[in-house]
This record gives C-alpha cells, structure tokens and sequence, in this order.
C-alpha cells in the first residue's frame, strides 16, 4: 500500500526486492477515504471527485517514479480506490504471491480497527508485513 508518506520507503523496498525476486509484476494500492478540510472549504459544499481521484493518482505516481528507476525490471500497476484500505489490499491480495503491507505502532486504542489486523485476519494468501518504525514518523 502506498500512501504517498516517507515512512512507506521500507514497504516500498521491500515489495520491489520481493517481485524482482519473484519475477512477478508489483501492484501497487493507494486508497483514500476522506478529503483534507482545506480542500473541502475551497471546493464548498460539492467535492469534485474526479479532480480528488486525479490527485492521488498523481501522488502514487511520484511516490513509485524513483522506485521505478531503481528497478527498471519491474513491472508496475497502479490501482487507486477509495475506501477502506483493508479491503482494496484484500481484493488485491486475490491472485498475488505475496501482499505486503506496512505496519505502524499507533498505540493500544488504535489496534481495534487496525488495517494490519484485518488483512492478517482475512488474507487467503500469504502477507509480509513491514514494519515502520516510529522513527520514521512524523
């Protein structure tokens, strides 16, 4: 899953060594659910979706761009949805090898609803999940 943070590098380095390894095209899966405050008021009360969805496709584009270069072997499919994240990293994980996702300590209170959580529960493949070091946060 990308989402476009500088903690998500280890993620990324590890999903490009793994399909290089595998010999397996990466898909990689950005999903949002909600739109910042600021661009809301300057949109007023209608969100214009498709300028919101061509955003983020932007977004993962540049965040890959560089990993791209570095693994010019790697074959690369963006799929951008919005909603759950869970959810589009399940439908991903159908036909992959291997889903890898990025886990983020958040506390004792956040875990409940934790993505990591719901895609280890409900995965019908294998997952690598890469840690993200608090270090590397914000």
């Amino acid at each position: 899953m990308c989402d476009g943070h500088p903690s998500g590098h280890a993620v990324l380095a590890f999903a490009f060594r793994e399909a290089a390894a595998r010999g397996t095209d990466l898909v990689a899966v950005h999903t949002w659910r909600a739109v910042s405050p600021a661009r809301f008021e300057s949109d007023g009360p209608v969100i214009d979706w498709a300028a919101v969805r061509a955003d983020e496709e932007r977004l993962l584009s540049e965040t890959l761009h560089d990993w791209q270069e570095r693994w010019p072997g790697v074959v690369v499919r963006e799929v951008i949805a919005r909603g759950r994240a869970a959810r589009s990293l399940l439908a991903a994980g159908l036909t992959a090898e291997l889903l890898v996702i990025g886990h983020r300590r958040r506390g004792v209170f956040a875990t409940r609803r934790s993505t990591t959580r719901a895609v280890l529960r409900q995965a019908t493949g294998p997952v690598a999940v890469v840690p993200i070091e608090p270090a590397l946060e914000d």
